[in-house]
């Protein structure tokens, strides 16, 4: 079966192989498969889904956008392998295959495993598991047992059925035929209720989730019209169960053939027509049939009715097509969060133009290919596996965050084109607005001649029923009467041939009584046959008549048909117009959203980078205000200390320069007296040298004047020396006065530069705080962004999303690591080799070893099935509501308290605890402990606590083992996959 998929996934339709060639080429492919497929694809022209993907997700194009992203390494090779084997067989690998693929040096190597897993039935379990969920949501059995549905399922996976037959499979079941009645099953374990079905269908089908439009256009989502909603629910308005009380209550899905289909808004209260319209569709009309002619099986009691035409039928037809871009988009992304962990649309069932894919052009590649593919969804799936988008690694190490904010951030180009875009957008509304006032026109002119033509039909209906009464009636008189004729002609005919053998043998009188009673007879039957022939009489008028009221309902049939005929094409063409409109506006709506998502991750980016350089500047700038704001503190302490001393200096400086004052003033004192003495001294002196000098003669004159001379010239001598000194002391004054001042002066900048400190240092410390505040607030707010911009990257698949495990591959994995899975595959092998052996010639069939692997991957499934059953009831949503991860008290006790995990880890042949009991090294022990559960080697610290703890439980060993790995079991490393 894997070497038969592998053909088939490279080959296309138009090149059969066969046979014994299909199978050995198809193994042969196993080996070359990527090789030949870049030929293949080489030689079509095509280029793989994964490249192209990987090209529209290449850091640097943005989504092929422009803008920039946080992108995650691709993983490493211990958490490729675990990823994969969780994804493609549902459980964590075994060591043994973690440490097998890890060693191995083949650049290939990651291609080959998924082609390995893809084609192994574990993989067919997963993914059957995975359609069950999605497809019934875990809902309870009713009709169909969830064997058989999980069979079919199984099967369906196994033959690698394309969706759009399974979907086709799904849509039309009645339930009927034996080989598809599991299929039924989700008709009939919803009941049939048409409202459920309409919701449903529209989410697990079309990604549409249409319930709040169900009584007006959705109050949340602008492009959810109350048509939409209706135009799914009149393909499945006429269904509904029937239970066939000749075997055994049986339940089947049947259908009428009558049932229109009107609506009011309980906002707007206009009624509404609709015909079928699958979303993003056109709505289709039904072909006009007789009353009367409606039906392949009529209703009657304890019939099924069988339509001629059946909705359900189109539903499943127009849906699987190919050509219903809804469905096809709703398959590409439900495959993608199948692989991915989540959907380039998110939620899966909320597609709308509020809600736009995180990348579009992957969606539309995605989708085209699932097309072209033929909706193989294990080609589609394998392809995934295949993209970088996949393989990345969950870390966002910090250097690409950083790469991401100091990128290119085109903002102005997206706004421009945002403009754009937003009045292409305001334009296709205003053309909607003016469509859906056309359609409502078309509407309102249909309206009466519509109900005009259902109280022809209906009148019709009448009138083939009175008329199918009448006749039948008729049928039934003259059936009687042709039956009374036959036998009253041969009892007649019999009486006279009794009446004339009497005569003949008049003895004979058992022969006369025979006569007679003959005779009695065909007079009974005369009066009998009078009857019938009255009631035929009677009934052949009214069946007339209602024959003739038949015609003429059906000619008014035909005449209100053809008076609505046109005002309904109007009405089509008008209603068809308005979706147009609608989905052209709701395209541009869903342009404009994912610019302004764009938008908003760009910003988001901007932000980093404004917050990063204000970090950097509010850090440099505190250092700067921090060494300004120490130097002039230390300038204000050495300020504030040399303060005294200088005061003190001055003080001594006053008092120096006080002496030299009181000096100066003494030594002016002693100028002034000598000057007052001196002076009349000279005057006189100057007389007496005039007279001396008129009396040159007189000698005592002259004496007297030389001694008043000599007098005068000493005191002179004395004033210049008392000036002189005078002079010195006014020099020492003017120079210690100048100090005085000079230090003063110094006194007065640096008490002046004290208080200029002491004001601004306050400043200085509030501008450090405002800054460390920011640095604070920028730091605290970093991580949020930070985490924002990886969780955007994430959501743009450029990191891998961190996701649960699903309660199937928590439950398997769980088997797995504890040794159950293996125990029991041994037990299933040894009894299949007992009951059904294989000699070498057939082991050596790649088909019949295929088929031995998977039925001994189904014998483990039936063994283990109980098991899992547990993990489905703790782990598992809610019966019909979405399968979301949870946790809850139960949970935390099934696995610290319940003994169920308990008794699988208890020491058995083979087991984990049994494994690890055999090693003695601490290292040893810790490197299978953590490859088993977690797919990893331990580091050294995780090596260290491992051993430190085996050492303080000392002789408990056996129970130190158990706790360990049940410690690992329970963190959130193993439960979820990253």
């Amino acid at each position: 079966m894997s070497c038969r998929w592998s053909l088939d996934r490279w080959l296309h339709a138009g090149r059969p192989v066969t046979g014994w060639r299909r199978t050995v080429f198809g193994c042969l492919l196993l080996a070359v498969g990527p090789l030949l497929a870049q030929a293949v694809l080489a030689q079509e022209g095509a280029e793989s889904l994964s490249r192209r993907i990987d090209q529209l997700l290449s850091v640097g194009s943005v989504d092929g956008l422009g803008t920039a992203a946080a992108a995650a390494p691709i993983a490493s090779d211990q958490e490729f392998v675990r990823r994969v084997y969780l994804d493609l067989a549902g459980r964590v690998p075994s060591p043994q295959e973690a440490r097998e693929f890890v060693a191995d040096q083949a650049g290939n190597k990651r291609e080959v495993l998924i082609d390995r897993l893809i084609a192994a039935p574990e993989f067919t379990r997963h993914f059957a598991t995975a359609l069950d969920v999605m497809l019934q949501e875990r809902r309870p059995d009713k009709a169909v047992s969830l064997a058989e549905w999980q069979k079919y399922l199984f099967d369906s996976v196994a033959a690698n059925k394309p969706f759009d037959q399974l979907a086709r499979e799904i849509l039309s079941a009645d339930g009927v035929d034996p080989a598809m009645r599991p299929a039924a099953k989700f008709y009939l374990d919803r009941d049939g209720e048409p409202n459920l079905l309409t919701r449903d269908i529209g989410r697990i089908f079309f990604g549409v989730d249409l319930q709040c439009a169900q009584c007006h256009d959705h109050p949340l989502i602008d492009d959810f019209y109350q048509t939409d909603y209706y135009g799914l629910y009149a393909f499945v308005n006429r269904s509904f169960v029937y239970t066939d009380k000749k075997d055994n209550n049986k339940l089947y899905f049947a259908e009428k053939a009558d049932g229109d289909v009107n609506f009011s808004s309980v906002f707007t209260k206009k009624i509404g027509l609709t015909d079928p319209r699958l979303p993003t569709g056109d709505s289709i009309a039904d072909p006009v049939l007789n009353p009367g002619e409606e039906y392949t099986v009529a209703p009657a009691e304890n019939v099924r009715p069988v339509p001629k035409y059946s909705r359900r039928a189109q539903l499943a037809a127009l849906a699987t097509g190919g050509s219903n871009r809804a469905f096809n988009r709703n398959l590409a992304n439900r495959l993608w969060a199948f692989m991915m962990g989540r959907g380039l649309v998110e939620p899966v069932d909320l597609h709308h133009a509020g809600n736009p894919p995180s990348n579009p052009k992957v969606l539309d590649a995605v989708t085209d290919e699932v097309v072209r593919q033929k909706f193989n969804m294990r080609a589609i799936v394998a392809e995934l596996a295949r993209t970088q988008a996949y393989q990345r690694s969950y870390e966002v190490p910090m250097n690409a965050l950083d790469a991401a904010a100091t990128a290119a951030l085109p903002m102005e180009k997206f706004q421009a084109e945002r403009a754009a875009i937003a009045t292409m957008a305001e334009q296709l509304l205003k053309a909607l607005e003016e469509a859906a006032k056309q359609r409502d026109a078309a509407n309102e002119a249909a309206s009466p001649l519509a109900q005009e033509f259902a109280k022809a039909t209906a009148a019709a209906i009448a009138a083939w029923q009175a008329a199918d009464k009448a006749n039948a009636a008729l049928a039934e008189s003259q059936k009687q009467l042709a039956a009374k004729q036959e036998i009253s002609q041969a009892v007649a005919t019999a009486a006279t041939a009794s009446q004339e053998a009497a005569k003949r043998i008049p003895d004979d009188k058992e022969l006369a009584g025979a006569a007679e009673k003959f005779a009695a007879k065909a007079t009974s039957l005369a009066t009998e046959l009078a009857a019938a022939q009255k009631s035929v009489a009677d009934l052949t008028p009214p069946a007339k008549a209602a024959d003739d009221a038949l015609v003429a309902a059906r000619n008014a049939k035909t005449e209100a048909a053809g008076k609505l005929a046109p005002v309904q094409a109007q009405w089509a063409a008008a209603t068809n117009a308005w979706f147009a409109a609608a989905e052209k506006s709701r395209q541009e709506h869903l342009r404009l959203k994912s610019l302004d998502v764009l938008i908003a991750d760009t910003q988001q980016l901007l932000d980093l980078r404004q917050r990063q350089v204000q970090l950097v500047a509010d850090t440099q700038a505190v250092e700067k205000l921090g060494s300004e704001l120490t130097v002039a503190q230390q300038t204000l302490d050495q300020t504030t200390t040399a303060l005294p001393g200088l005061q003190a200096e001055i003080a001594g400086m006053e008092k120096i320069q006080e002496e030299s004052r009181k000096q100066l003033e003494q030594s002016q004192l002693q100028v002034a007296s000598r000057q007052e003495v001196a002076k009349p001294i000279a005057d006189a002196a100057a007389q007496a040298a005039i007279v001396k000098s008129k009396l040159p003669n007189d000698a005592e004159i002259g004496q007297a004047a030389d001694r008043i001379q000599a007098s005068s010239e000493q005191l002179a001598a004395q004033v210049t020396d008392l000036q002189k000194v005078m002079q010195a002391r006014e020099s020492e004054f003017n120079a210690s006065t100048a100090k005085v001042d000079t230090a003063k002066q110094a006194l007065a900048t640096m008490t002046a530069k004290a208080e200029m400190l002491k004001s601004q240092l306050p400043a200085m410390r509030e501008q450090i705080e405002v800054a460390q505040a920011r640095i604070s607030q920028t730091r605290a707010a970093l991580p949020t962004l930070e985490q924002s911009i990886v969780q955007r990257s994430a959501e743009r698949f450029y990191t891998s999303p961190l996701r649960a495990l699903t309660p199937e591959q928590l439950g398997w994995s769980v088997m797995k690591v504890a040794g159950l899975v293996e125990s029991h595959r041994l037990a299933v092998e040894a009894e299949l080799n007992k009951t059904a052996p294989l000699d070498a010639a057939a082991m050596a069939d790649p088909a019949r070893r295929a088929e031995r692997n998977r039925q001994l991957e189904a014998g483990v499934d039936e063994k283990l099935k109980g098991n899992l059953g547990q993990f489905v009831s703790l782990y598992g949503s809610g019966a019909g509501q979405a399968q979301e991860y949870f946790a809850t008290v139960d949970q935390a006790l099934f696995f610290s308290n319940g003994g169920t995990i308990a008794g699988w880890l208890a020491p058995a042949a083979g087991n984990l605890t049994e494994r690890l009991l055999k090693l003695d090294d601490a290292g040893a022990l810790a490197e299978e402990l953590y490859m088993t559960i977690l797919s990893r080697k331990p580091v050294a610290s995780e090596v260290a606590e491992v051993s430190r703890y085996l050492a303080s439980r000392g002789s408990e060993k056996t129970a130190a083992v158990q706790e360990l790995a049940w410690g690992l079991l329970a963190t959130a490393e193993f439960r979820f996959n990253h």
